[in-house]
């Protein structure tokens, strides 16, 4: 072995053995420190601020099963602090005069140790959302300079579909293209770049085939919680693919303490028939969201059915009182068939196509202190594609002895300027049948990351990341690639009208070698946004500069 191929290939050992040991240490570290703590109560302390940073004297209650347990006011510098606090599950709210109510995740309080929560209140005419896709951290829409847009469950419920493309469609700058009926290849084109410039996450894991590619097809509204599109190049966090943008997928964790049980069931025509059960909720320090669905339709067309199975699961556990597990997994399975071009041929072919997607994540989120986050992920993809041609449609035809074509029906084609011409299409070219062929990707990926707030209004992350890539393209393209990855990111905000973020990454990968891509944004407001009677006072002017890389695809390396 080389010394390019060897670097990696220990890299990659090494990494995962500094996770199982974060994870040996991290345990009983934890275990230990709630056994040993006082048991007079916890405290849960933070800071309330509006959506540009500055802090919000807001009144903050402490819930728990809906019910106002504790209330105090923040100080002038937005801070508050709960003392004596009974262990269990609670969520924070805060309540400003011109802002809307802001309230946290949910979280387990031990007696003796000290939850943080952040709570960002929003204000503007306009919806704003806390985003992750465009920085290392979470950052509110209005300190972001990069354009994104936020697709939440419940819009995509109004939207009363079944396909996450729907929704992807409102989002400006974006077209969505898919070919023929359900099942057919389905593709997102981000301000005018290929459909494979795209990096698609789902709950932070590389979701692409190699190369770019992916089943949009395939992915249904199921277990969805909410939808991050990213407009623009982020090559320094997410490495390869990212020329044209990120779309990041994300499943809801469970919420209450009551099961929340849902079912859903529609129907129509040709066929169509929907069912859609989910659960979630919690359970002391666990919380968990399973959801199941079956959506079968058909058309009035021959061989032209399609079916959609898709299985999500997430569940949590908080280890400790610092650190946040979280596992998630999602099954997806298709069938349609494939008739071909009918308006030429008379007759339906009998080809099929089955898709088989599994992704995983396990992650595992710790606040070291009130300044230093971190986290530790791994991540799974399994993509299985099988074409199934059975047998030859058609009528035999081989007047030249060389081998067989299939016609089909005789049939006249009018075009668009009158003219018109009556042939015979071919259906099936001469070959082996069954014809099948087959394309699988196996994807697995562990990154670490740490988040360090310098001062108040200046944040500074890095991470490194490893990537396993093996796929196959029929019977004659392969490949396997390990990936590595690094970055540094700062973001940091001058007065109430300057934020900017920048950073750089540095990618080894397994083919094309090394890659520097730096990246930068600055959002700036003419005027002070809280000024609401001004006419500026919501204008914010964005700025983005960056580069992006690429990986070829299977096919592309091995043509």
């Amino acid at each position: 072995m080389g010394l390019v191929q060897l670097i990696p290939a220990v890299c990659f050992k090494v990494f995962r053995r500094i996770l199982v040991c974060c994870a040996l240490i991290v345990l009983p570290v934890s275990s230990l420190h709630a056994w040993t703590s006082e048991q007079s109560g916890g405290r849960v302390t933070g800071t309330v601020v509006d959506q540009l940073g500055v802090s919000v004297p807001a009144v903050v209650s402490l819930v728990q099963d809906g019910t106002t347990v504790a209330e105090v006011q923040a100080d002038e510098r937005g801070t508050f602090l709960f003392d004596g606090v009974r262990s269990g599950r609670y969520r924070v709210e805060a309540r400003a005069d011109g802002f809307e109510h802001a309230l946290s995740a949910p979280l387990y309080v031990v007696a003796g140790d000290v939850r943080r929560v952040s709570l960002v209140l929003l204000i503007g005419p306009l919806t704003q959302y806390v985003v992750v896709t465009a920085a290392a951290t979470e950052l509110p829409q209005a300190q972001n300079g990069s354009p994104t847009t936020v697709i939440t469950g419940d819009t995509l419920k109004r939207l009363a579909t079944s396909d996450v493309l729907e929704g992807v469609r409102m989002v400006p700058a974006t077209n969505v293209v898919q070919t023929g009926g359900r099942g057919g290849a389905a593709s997102v084109f981000i301000r005018g770049g290929a459909a494979d410039f795209n990096k698609v996450l789902v709950d932070g894991v590389p979701a692409n085939d190699i190369g770019g590619p992916f089943d949009w097809d395939a992915i249904t509204t199921t277990g969805i919680d909410r939808v991050e599109v990213l407009r623009t190049s982020n090559s320094v966090l997410y490495g390869a693919d990212t020329l044209g943008g990120v779309i990041h997928l994300t499943t809801p964790r469970g919420m209450s303490e009551t099961p929340d049980v849902r079912y859903a069931v529609d129907g129509g025509t040709f066929g169509s028939l929907r069912n859609e059960l989910s659960v979630g909720g919690l359970v002391d320090r666990f919380d968990y969201f399973v959801a199941v669905s079956r959506f079968d339709t058909d058309n009035e067309l021959p061989n032209n059915a399609f079916r959609n199975a898709t299985g999500v699961g997430r569940f949590g556990v908080l280890l400790g009182s610092a650190t946040d597990l979280s596992v998630t997994i999602r099954r997806i399975d298709t069938h349609y068939g494939s008739p071909g071009a009918m308006l030429f041929h008379g007759i339906a072919d009998d080809s099929s196509q089955v898709n088989k997607l599994t992704f995983a994540s396990v992650i595992a989120r710790t606040e070291v202190t009130d300044r230093l986050q971190t986290d530790i992920q791994f991540g799974s993809l399994e993509r299985a594609i099988r074409f199934n041609n059975p047998t030859p449609t058609g009528e035999s035809f081989d007047p030249f002895g060389v081998g067989p074509s299939y016609l089909g029906n005789e049939l006249t084609i009018v075009g668009a300027n009158g003219f018109q011409t009556t042939g015979r299409a071919i259906v099936d070219y001469g070959g082996v049948y069954p014809s099948v062929f087959e394309a699988d990707t196996t994807r697995r990926f562990l990154s670490g990351r740490a988040n360090y707030s310098v001062s108040d209004g200046f944040d500074v992350s890095s991470g490194m990341r490893v990537e396993r890539e093996a796929g196959t393209s029929g019977t004659v393209a392969e490949t396997e690639r390990t990936n590595v990855g690094s970055f540094i990111e700062a973001r940091t905000r001058i007065g109430r009208r300057f934020y900017l973020t920048g950073g750089i990454g540095f990618d080894r990968n397994g083919l094309f070698g090394s890659a520097t891509t730096p990246r930068g944004s600055l959002a700036v407001y003419l005027r002070n946004p809280t000024l609401r009677d001004t006419v500026f006072g919501d204008t914010k002017l964005t700025f983005n500069v960056g580069r992006g890389i690429k990986a070829p695809s299977v096919f592309d390396e091995q043509s």
